[in-house]
């Protein structure tokens, strides 16, 4: 058997649409609100 590199990644259920945000109102919103529409959807994060 190889060694095969894994990433320790979250072990999360659910879907995409579950996942929380703040609008810049403030307002605790769901993807899933937007079921249906196309998203693009950008990572601001850095390090």
């Amino acid at each position: 058997m190889a060694n095969k590199k894994t990433h320790n990644q979250p072990q999360s259920e659910g879907s995409i649409h579950d996942i929380p945000f703040q609008d810049a109102q403030g307002n605790t919103r769901t993807l899933g609100e937007f079921r249906g529409e196309s998203l693009l959807i950008v990572n601001t994060a850095s390090y």
